[in-house]
């Protein structure tokens, strides 16, 4: 009898601890607190890119848990390694409530499939990198073709460009210059990012993605030979993919980003466009629609 009701016990115990478990938050720091009393303003770092229902979870914790007499107006958010005077990836804004969410970046769905992505690509690839505000958030691949290298960059809507590339070797690393893109180019430095920039100066750094060698190689030996892509043919015309379109990622359009006219959307570019710049300079700008 005694050992049934320590049995019972236990299963109390851990049908506690389980909800307990669920409800846990993300780990965070808080690296400053700025403003009035009456309208604070906090930078916080987490661990790892969140789910909008996870981030909503945690920016209203930590709103709670505010001084008495103080109250947070808005909550910016900042990934491990970014550059706290440069864009967070999501805000959290308290002037309604709920509270509203603006996830500037990629999410984390968004970066586990990128992820599944890499992991099963076959072709020859370079190295893979998520881009993020400024610049368009994304997954930017660089391959090797049968018309040489090329940059690929997948966008979170659904739509894809490709651009030419000339590689040449520096102390900083490997500089990718955009074929007829006016100026701009990626460098893959030698700490594993990729500097994103035009003619005068770098617009963003892009996040290495490490894939599992062996898992692309599974995927090599899974697929038929001949797979490596040619640039794409459609250079002369630009459909730009909205938001609305992403259910249909797989019929995006494919754009050459450095030979097509700039596409302006219904939400303004967030800097100044380039006097020389073109489409390349956008997509590194972060010229997106809602």
């Amino acid at each position: 009898m005694a050992r049934i009701w320590a049995s019972l016990i236990c299963v109390g115990l851990l049908a506690c601890a389980v909800p307990a478990h669920a409800q846990a938050l993300p780990g965070s720091k808080t690296v400053s607190i700025d403003g009035p009393e009456s309208a604070r303003v906090m930078a916080v770092r987490v661990d790892e890119r969140l789910s909008e229902r996870v981030l909503y979870d945690l920016a209203s914790d930590l709103a709670a848990k505010h001084k008495p007499g103080e109250t947070i107006a808005a909550i910016s958010f900042f990934l491990p390694k970014s550059d706290l005077a440069a864009q967070p990836w999501a805000i959290a804004r308290f002037e309604t409530t709920p509270p509203e969410i603006a996830i500037l970046g990629l999410r984390a769905e968004e970066e586990a499939l990128f992820r599944s992505e890499a992991q099963l690509d076959a072709r020859d690839v370079v190295g893979v990198w998520l881009t993020s505000p400024p610049a368009l958030p994304g997954k930017l691949t660089i391959l090797k073709s049968k018309d040489g290298l090329i940059a690929e960059w997948h966008l979170r809507n659904g739509q894809k460009t490709y651009d030419k590339l000339s590689a040449s070797r520096s102390s900083r690393g490997v500089r990718y210059t955009v074929v007829g893109g006016d100026g701009a180019y990626y460098l893959a430095a030698r700490g594993g990012e990729l500097l994103l920039g035009d003619a005068t100066r770098i617009i963003a750094v892009a996040e290495r993605l490490p894939v599992d060698p062996n898992a692309r190689l599974a995927a090599s030996k899974a697929q038929a030979s001949g797979l490596t892509p040619a640039v794409p043919a459609q250079a002369t015309t630009t459909q730009a993919t909205t938001t609305a379109d992403a259910a249909s990622a797989s019929a995006a359009p494919v754009v050459p980003a450095a030979k097509t006219p700039r596409a302006r959307s219904r939400r303004a570019v967030q800097a100044p466009a380039p006097k020389n710049g073109g489409f390349v300079a956008d997509l590194m700008r972060g010229a997106i629609a809602r």
